[in-house]
């Protein structure tokens, strides 16, 4: 019975069923690309439901409660809180109306993510500042629910839960990449031959499945043995030259990120620049897109020239992918890297003082609001749309054009040269033989893996600029798995080069491990030093220059009772950090210990199978000899 209830789980196993289908088409290795999406679409999920919980509901809840109160700043004074309720006004009655009477300009608010987009929940802009205060039917006590604390403290909790997850999953996979035995091949194909197959197989089209799983593993493995030997071979005057030709490659590699970087930044100093002109919509709508369509670009021709320099080089299969994705993976972080300081220069630019603003109708709202970006104001623009009143909406604004660009390149890759290329291979291969020479587009699993780490990427980055971020990506991730699934079945040619399945989940992971450490230094860093807007935000009360958004923590703590206060202070002083750092180094030495005695454990087991492996094959060879001979005394 339990037996039949597992069958029946597998066969309406939503993921089984792809899986299956793509491993026994092109193996392992292959398919964990797509393990590796299904993970993510389960980890963006996760996130999503973290914000629905504790942001887009409170958010829409708090509208049709009677019962709330707006968040002060303890420590600001009448004229500060009276500045941001006028800049607050200003911002929802811009956006009010260009909703109202242009109508005609839905679609580049869509494509844009400003005017009645922006002040939906898709940006950071739209949500409040206040305090949600509920009745509690089981105390006389209030329950209190801070915006602007939940949302912050969504966010962290949000990368702590990514960060334990994909450390997690990197510690199995680097068990299973430690359990592949150094790359001796001899344990290898003993597990491929004697424990590689699947019992529980009982139709003939899986076993023909398995049959090319076994096939792909062993022409992974032997063609690394084969790498190994040539590279034990070469003689010193080969070794020269190809360390030269890798030099040179490096240089060409370097060159490639410098240029990269440099046009990245020249098309940004050119939207900023360009944000004051008088330009058309469609000419303004270009030049907002212009960074994200170079990003798409360079991201989609540079790694490719990546992938085809490293097989100059001459390294292993695995190696090859490796170092191909650490510098796609580089100039795709340093991308978006480059792009964040060039609008943080601006953001953070301090060249003018913000003027008074005395009475409602005679301020700037831009320069009083606190953002000195773009402080001219063209005369025929009545919409102000070359103004910014919320820096956090329009720098998530780039990241949304990132990820709709992101979208629609993959999907018209697919769809406008990859198919077209299928379509022409089958009808002409046998009339042109250039036609039969390219072939049909391959599906590179470096190039594959790129993506959508780079899409994920673009959701760290940018998720607490566009809340609505994280449920976007799930979608989007989603979408890529089939559509991948899709390439790779009926459209691509199966990967020429036969990957580890072990190797390649764990160096996907630690690819994923290090984008996540870099963009969380990096948007930490924003949060703590850009001072918030004083027109939009569960911050705007942090807007004054002695604040920043951290501060609505410090308040809260502040609010607390005495007890629970010096308890939490206490973990921010010496008596703290001295013996939690002084334990957390025994526990390394520890662990650093335990792990040598386990490889010297590991190499004698090792001696030991050895030995007992000859004392079998001699007591084998002694019974063969004794069989012999007493077989020649039965002739005699």
């Amino acid at each position: 019975m339990f037996d039949a209830l597992i069958d029946l789980w597998y066969r309406l196993n939503f993921w089984s069923q792809q899986f299956r289908e793509i491993e026994g088409h092109f193996g392992i290795a292959t398919s964990t690309y797509f393990r590796f999406t299904r993970w993510l679409v389960n980890l963006n999920f996760m996130v999503f439901f973290l914000y629905l919980c504790f942001i887009y509901i409170p958010q829409l809840s708090y509208n049709n409660l009677s019962d709330y109160f707006t968040v002060v700043n303890d420590t600001g004074s009448g004229s500060f809180y009276n500045k941001m309720v006028l800049c607050s006004k200003s911002y929802k009655e811009k956006l009010t109306t260009r909703r109202a009477n242009h109508h005609w300009l839905t679609f580049l608010d869509i494509a844009q993510g400003t005017g009645f987009l922006e002040n939906t929940m898709l940006f950071y802009g739209f949500y409040s500042n206040l305090t949600v205060s509920l009745h509690n039917d089981f105390s006389s006590r209030n329950v209190k629910y801070n915006m602007g604390l939940g949302y912050l403290l969504t966010v962290g909790i949000s990368f702590v839960v990514v960060f334990i997850m994909i450390v997690r999953k990197s510690i199995t996979t680097i068990k299973e990449t430690v359990m592949d035995f150094d790359n001796t091949a001899y344990p290898l194909y003993t597990n491929a031959v004697f424990g590689g197959w699947d019992y529980c197989i009982n139709s003939e089209k899986m076993s023909v499945y398995k049959q090319r799983i076994i096939y792909n593993e062993f022409k992974a493995t032997l063609w690394e043995v084969k790498m190994k030997k040539k590279r034990e071979n070469r003689s010193t005057r080969e070794k020269s030259k190809l360390y030269l030709k890798r030099l040179i490659i490096n240089l060409v590699v370097l060159a490639l990120l410098v240029g990269s970087f440099y046009t990245i930044y020249l098309t940004t100093d050119y939207l900023i620049k360009n944000q004051t002109e008088n330009l058309s919509e469609f000419n303004f709508l270009m030049v907002n897109y212009l960074p994200s369509i170079v990003i798409s670009i360079l991201n989609a021709i540079v790694p490719e020239i990546f992938w085809a320099l490293s097989k100059v080089e001459e390294y292993s299969n695995s190696f090859a992918t490796h170092i191909t994705i650490v510098r796609a993976v580089f100039l795709r972080l340093s991308s978006v890297w480059v792009l964040v300081v060039s609008l943080y220069y601006r953001l953070h630019y301090k060249g003018r003082k913000p003027m008074d603003c005395p009475e409602e109708n005679m301020y700037n709202v831009t320069r009083c609001c606190g953002n000195t970006l773009w402080e001219s104001i063209i005369e025929n623009d009545k919409l102000e749309r070359r103004t910014v009143k919320c820096w956090e909406s329009y720098v998530g604004q780039q990241f949304y054009k990132l990820c709709i660009t992101d979208f629609m390149s993959v999907t018209l890759i697919v769809l406008s040269i990859k198919i077209p290329r299928r379509i022409i291979h089958h009808h002409l291969q046998h009339r042109i033989w250039v036609i039969k020479k390219l072939g049909r587009a391959k599906f590179d699993l470096p190039l594959q893996v790129l993506d959508i780490v780079y899409s994920q990427t673009v959701c760290w980055m940018g998720m607490f600029f566009n809340p609505l971020l994280p449920a976007l990506t799930f979608i989007k991730v989603f979408y890529f798995f089939f559509l991948k699934k899709f390439e790779l079945l009926s459209v691509a040619e199966a990967p020429q080069i036969a990957y580890r399945a072990s190797r390649s989940y764990s160096f996907f992971q630690t690819v994923l491990l290090v984008s996540f450490i870099i963009i969380t230094c990096l948007l930490g860093y924003m949060i703590g030093n850009l001072k918030p807007s004083m027109s939009c935000g569960p911050f705007r009360v942090y807007s004054s220059d002695e604040f920043v958004m951290f501060d609505v923590v410090t308040n809260e703590i502040n609010s607390w009772p005495t007890v629970p206060q010096k308890i939490v202070r206490y973990f921010e002083t010496a008596a703290f950090y001295v013996p939690a750092f002084l334990i957390s180094l025994l526990s390394i030495y520890y662990y650093l210990a335990v792990t040598a005695g386990y490889k010297k454990m590991e190499e004698l087991l090792k001696e030991q199978l050895k030995s007992e492996a000859h004392d079998k094959q001699f007591l084998l060879a002694r019974v063969d000899e004794i069989i012999k001979r007493g077989q020649w005394r039965q002739e005699d």
